[in-house]
């Protein structure tokens, strides 16, 4: 069973495979989550 965090570290991965750059508020937006969680995952 994935949890959260793996499946915001998969899609983390397809968004870097769609563009070299991702930045860490865009990461935050994409997901729904905090720039704090983005960088604890």
């Amino acid at each position: 069973m994935e949890t959260r965090r793996d499946e915001r570290i998969g899609q983390l991965l397809q968004a870097l495979k769609r563009s070299d750059k991702l930045h860490l508020k865009e990461a935050a937006t994409l997901l729904g989550v905090s720039e704090m969680t983005i960088r604890r995952d």
